[in-house]
């Protein structure tokens, strides 16, 4: 399989994931959920020409029955540095990623539709870097979640 075949069955999939996602979070969804709080950590770890930053769910706080699916969007210094893997936690294990010239974007659901409801390790990200700092910054992050029966969408305050 070519490359660029590769590519765009890629793309393909993560349109679907995304639409998916929209389907689910217009799906009896309620905008007013002020109460619902998400929070989210980024753990870093240098070794030689390695980084790995592990995103990592907490403050998960009036979300009902959990969480069961996410959109993280982030940006790196791509002028020395490379994505090498982006892999889901025990938890995640339904990652699609899309790396566009500006910033990254990650899609997941969790295994077998289930919620989480308590801190955990969503994704790991590692990078080839030939620099110490790769100037890693989270954009974005919105989770679906179930409360009340309803689909709500909770999006992280990021200052």
């Amino acid at each position: 399989m070519t490359k660029n075949k590769k590519k765009s069955i890629l793309l393909i999939i993560l349109v679907l994931l995304i639409i998916s996602l929209s389907i689910i979070l217009l799906v009896n969804i309620n905008w007013d959920n002020n109460d619902s709080v998400i929070s989210t950590t980024n753990e870093i770890t240098e070794n030689n020409n390695t980084t790995e930053v592990t995103i990592k769910i907490s403050d998960l706080k009036s979300i009902g029955d959990g969480i069961n699916a996410f959109v993280y969007e982030f940006s790196y210094d791509k002028s020395d540095t490379k994505i090498i893997e982006i892999k889901g936690s025990d938890n995640w294990k339904n990652l699609i990623y899309n790396d566009t010239n500006d910033k990254v974007i990650v899609t997941g659901t969790t295994n077998s539709n289930s919620f989480i409801n308590q801190k955990d390790d969503l994704f790991k990200i590692v990078f080839n870097s030939k620099k110490d700092n790769i100037n890693f910054k989270k954009l974005k992050m919105e989770v679906a979640a179930k409360k009340n029966n309803k689909t709500i969408k909770v999006k992280e305050k990021i200052q």
